[in-house]
């Protein structure tokens, strides 16, 4: 069975320098670069990936050529834009898809890239919205799982991409308070190992990985509970639609 390595990006520049949170797709700080590479020789399943996945956000994408600099310099990153960040600044407005062929070249499959998934209009599948939001972060689920299913058993895929994304595409809100609702996946370089529960079409977070945090055997959040969650992050969304469509329009290139 193929295992999913889920990962949020090292640290970029939005995340330290506040200017940053006006810039789009910003990189990654110095500081999160040395962050991947000192995390490179640290990460014990280097020799198994097989596949690498990440969001066509750039600080995803250079995270990914860099913590996995064995794998990535003999096969391309497949860029898969349902991975990308819906966050509440211009910083998680995407670049525009030539541009990331000009930056990365042929470190990277641009083939899941609609040539227009940077233009986010609200009519656009990867604007901010919850219907939006919803349908491609399960999409992304659906793809992951085909992709793991083909891979077949003992391959391991890396996926790069973003905190409350890697909540929504996992369906794993254990963490997250009903409240506060801030993302629990928000560490430079956390990663979680998933594998598939093919009859119910969920990922189930392994025992390896629940250990190596510090967690229970088991997930111990119910469906109600998580129904919870999920209904308070479902109103915030529609709440901050409209601030986020009107922040693309002053801002959009």
């Amino acid at each position: 069975m193929a295992t999913i390595r889920v990962f949020r990006h090292a640290e970029g520049m939005h995340n330290r320098f506040v200017e940053f949170r006006k810039a789009r797709d910003p990189d990654l700080t110095e500081e999160g670069r040395q962050q991947c590479r000192g995390f490179a020789p640290e990460f014990p399943y280097m020799g198994k990936v097989t596949h690498l996945v990440s969001s066509p956000m750039r600080r995803a994408i250079n995270s990914t050529l860099l913590v996995c600099a064995p794998v990535s310099t003999r096969q391309k990153i497949i860029l898969l834009p349902e991975l990308t960040e819906a966050g509440l600044r211009v910083s998680s407005f995407g670049s525009d898809p030539s541009g990331l062929l000009r930056e990365f070249g042929d470190k990277v499959d641009l083939n899941a890239v609609p040539k227009q998934w940077n233009r986010l209009d609200p009519s656009s599948q990867f604007a901010y919205g919850l219907e939006q939001i919803e349908a491609r972060t399960a999409a992304a689920r659906e793809w992951l799982m085909e992709l793991a299913l083909a891979a077949g058993e003992g391959s391991h895929v890396v996926v790069m991409t973003h905190g409350q994304t890697a909540h929504s595409v996992t369906d794993d809100f254990e963490g997250v308070t009903p409240l506060k609702c801030t993302c629990d996946w928000h560490g430079n370089l956390e990663y979680r190992s998933y594998r598939f529960d093919f009859a119910s079409r969920k990922m189930v977070e392994t025992p390896e990985s629940r250990t190596r945090r510090g967690m229970a055997p088991a997930n111990t959040l119910d469906e109600a509970a998580k129904k919870e969650i999920k209904d308070v992050l479902r109103r915030r969304i529609l709440e901050r639609t409209p601030e986020i469509h009107e922040l693309y329009e002053a801002y959009k290139l």
